[in-house]
């Protein structure tokens, strides 16, 4: 930015390349209108560039077949992108410490969330054999837990499909409110294509044989709540460390 109006060939000239992004984004559409004729000696420059654009958005919108491959990988970077990552705590329902109330019966992992799969290990710098995947295609609910649960805080469960006749619960901890919505919410989209989300849920936890939300005995009873397949939008708060908020990258 400048604080003072540029000469006249600088701003000409920044406009040229505005115009010619701009055409190239519209894939040459517009070029043979009798319009903006400046523009016809970068005509050729623009054409050429049409078909890597049109290159560039197939394999962006591109979906393999095999949605379930946690080999699937990003465009030209060998690695799956990384849409969001981070520390929280990581509780499975079927583990026999479900029963312990509080963090201390929690572990703490690093998580790094992609189109396909949502992979933990217990640092950040672990190397891909230490690290455990799920897949995004077998997640069938993903919703806040009730805090009374287990006494914690910012609480969120996966519900996963292990097998056709099996299925687990994830429960996580993120470190404030924000952090919790944000990773459901990231889920949440991410699942938007799954065909076997379920439509209620266990706010709570099965704790000493009963749900703690409804009291039912069973562990397989049907879900109490109405689950929620869209982006949350009302429970964000202002930022808890606004100086460690302001670094964060969206």
């Amino acid at each position: 930015l400048s604080g003072c109006a540029s000469f006249k060939k600088t701003s000409r000239t920044l406009t040229l390349v505005a115009k010619a992004i701009q055409n190239i984004g519209n894939l040459g559409g517009q070029l043979h209108s009798a319009k903006e004729m400046f523009m016809k000696p970068l005509h050729p420059l623009i054409l050429d560039n049409v078909p890597q654009l049109k290159v560039f958005l197939d394999q962006l919108v591109d979906i393999s077949d095999s949605l379930d491959d946690p080999n699937v990988t990003g465009y030209n970077t060998g690695a799956p992108i990384v849409l969001k990552e981070g520390y929280l705590m990581k509780k499975k329902g079927s583990s026999l410490a479900l029963d312990m109330v509080g963090s201390m019966a929690m572990q703490k992992r690093f998580f790094w969330l992609s189109r396909f799969t949502l992979m933990y290990a217990k640092s950040a710098d672990a190397d891909d054999k230490d690290r455990h995947t799920l897949s995004i295609m077998r997640m069938l609910a993903v919703e806040p837990v009730d805090p009374a649960a287990f006494q914690t805080p910012n609480t969120f469960q996966i519900v996963y499909q292990i097998n056709e006749n099996k299925t687990d619960t994830y429960y996580l901890v993120a470190r404030d409110v924000n952090e919790q919505q944000q990773w459901i919410s990231s889920l949440r989209k991410l699942c938007l294509q799954n065909r076997d989300m379920w439509a209620t849920y266990h706010p709570g936890a099965l704790r000493k044989g009963k749900w703690t939300c409804c009291q039912q005995p069973d562990k397989t009873a049907g879900g109490c709540s109405k689950s929620h397949g869209g982006v949350i939008l009302g429970n964000f708060q202002d930022p808890l460390d606004p100086e460690a908020e302001a670094q964060t990258v969206y």
